[in-house]
C-alpha cells in the first residue's frame, strides 16, 4: 500500500514539474549555453532569419535600451569571448508597459523570452522577439 501511494504522489509530483517545464520551453534556448556558443547561435540565426520566424526564443543578455528617432529599442545583447563586439535581439513586451517604470536598468542582466519576428523599417529588415517576457 506505501508503495502504491509513493508511486501516486511522484506521479503527481512530476506531472506538476512537467506542466512548468512546458509553460516556460524555448524552441532554442539561448540561456543555458556559454557566452561563446549564444554568440554564434546568434549570428547563424541573423544569418538565416526567414528559418526562425515563429519560434520561441530564450536568452540570457545584458539589457540596453536605444532610441532613434523618437522611438525606443529595448534590447538583449550577448558579448563575444574578447568583450569587443555583441549581438542580441530587440524585444517588444506581451501587454501594456511603460518605460522606465516596467523595465530595467540599463546594464541588467536578463532572461528574455519571445517568439521570433522580423519588420522592415524602409528597405532594412530586423529580427525582434515579439510577445516578449522579460525576468531581471
Amino acid at each position: 500500500m506505501k508503495k502504491i501511494i509513493s508511486l501516486v504522489l511522484l506521479f503527481c509530483f512530476l506531472s506538476l514539474c512537467a506542466c512548468d517545464q512546458i509553460e516556460t520551453r524555448a524552441d532554442i534556448d539561448l540561456s543555458v549555453m556559454s557566452d561563446t556558443l549564444a554568440y554564434s547561435e546568434i549570428f547563424r540565426i541573423q544569418s538565416d532569419c526567414n528559418a526562425y520566424i515563429g519560434k520561441t526564443i530564450r536568452m540570457t543578455g545584458i539589457y540596453d535600451v536605444m532610441e532613434a528617432e523618437g522611438r525606443n529599442y529595448y534590447v538583449c545583447c550577448i558579448m563575444d569571448s574578447t568583450q569587443c563586439c555583441s549581438l542580441g535581439f530587440e524585444f517588444l513586451l506581451a501587454g501594456d508597459h511603460q518605460y522606465p517604470d516596467d523595465y530595467p536598468k540599463r546594464g541588467d542582466t536578463i532572461t528574455v523570452t519571445g517568439v521570433f519576428d522580423i519588420y522592415y523599417e524602409g528597405e532594412y529588415q530586423y529580427c525582434q522577439l515579439i510577445d516578449a517576457e522579460v525576468e531581471f
